[in-house]
């Protein structure tokens, strides 16, 4: 695995890279980076050339200059295959991940060959979008010189993203480090998850897509919407909690190395 960094029009990405084969690109969660696909990252390059990106303000990558919509964040993607000189890519976006890989791929669709999208939380009822704004405004914080903010962020949300899997220390540690990295604006991304008409731009979703699912988590019932919304496109649920990605990497690569890669 080889880390670098891409100039883009605001600053750098960094990223993490491994393997051979057709370009595969990975976006993560919020509050994350690309330590989130680093148990993932070697299974998948074994089939692909497997690029993770830290998104803008998140891991080592440079935030943007203001607080951003999805569409900025879809367009720093965009900038990132440039950099790298890829013309088309399959995607794959996991929670926030998975709504800046529906902005993208519906604004740029012939950069996309395939999609994935796991755990997606989208948004067709106001009253819910209103209940996400106000868990926003609680959770957001300033930094201060005794830790206090600790308590605010990022433990409670730790504990929550921990609750399937307690016994895997390794994991609240990598997860720990990219919390702090994204510090008090790591809600800008969280914010333009809440605000994307992501169930305006489904319809326009004509390349391969699969829509992945966990059966514990926050999102099932509004991954299922989003499968429903996207033409043609196949759905699979899979044991265990949204976090499968690194609470069990092997499942989670092979149900999309089955789809992007079959036999």
């Amino acid at each position: 695995m080889r880390r670098a960094y891409v100039d883009v029009e605001h600053g750098q990405l960094h990223y993490r890279e491994a393997g051979e084969g057709p370009p595969l690109v990975l976006l993560h969660k919020t509050p994350s980076s690309s330590i989130q696909y680093e148990r993932a990252l070697p299974l998948f390059a074994e089939r692909f050339r497997t690029i993770a990106l830290d998104t803008p303000g998140f891991g080592n990558s440079d935030a943007l200059p203001r607080q951003p919509l999805m569409a900025d964040y879809g367009e720093a993607v965009v900038q990132f295959l440039d950099a790298l000189g890829l013309q088309t890519v399959d995607l794959l976006g996991h929670h926030t991940g998975a709504s800046i890989a529906i902005e993208a791929a519906s604004s740029h669709r012939t950069r996309l060959n395939r999609l994935v999208l796991a755990g997606v939380l989208a948004f067709d009822d106001e009253a819910v979008r209103a209940d996400w704004r106000t868990y926003l405004d609680a959770h957001k914080f300033d930094l201060d010189t005794t830790g206090e903010f600790l308590e605010t962020y990022p433990k409670p949300m730790l504990a929550r993203d921990q609750e399937f899997s307690p016994a895997d220390p390794e994991r609240y540690w990598l997860e720990l480090v990219a919390y702090l990295q994204a510090g008090p604006r790591f809600w800008w991304s969280y914010n333009a998850v809440v605000e994307h008409r992501a169930f305006d731009l489904l319809p326009q979703l004509s390349m391969p897509t699969l829509v992945m699912n966990q059966q514990e988590g926050r999102v099932v019932d509004s991954t299922k919407r989003v499968a429903d919304a996207i033409p043609d496109c196949r759905y699979l649920e899979l044991p265990g909690s949204s976090e499968g990605v690194m609470d069990d990497p092997a499942a989670f690569s092979n149900a999309v190395i089955e789809f992007l890669a079959p036999g």
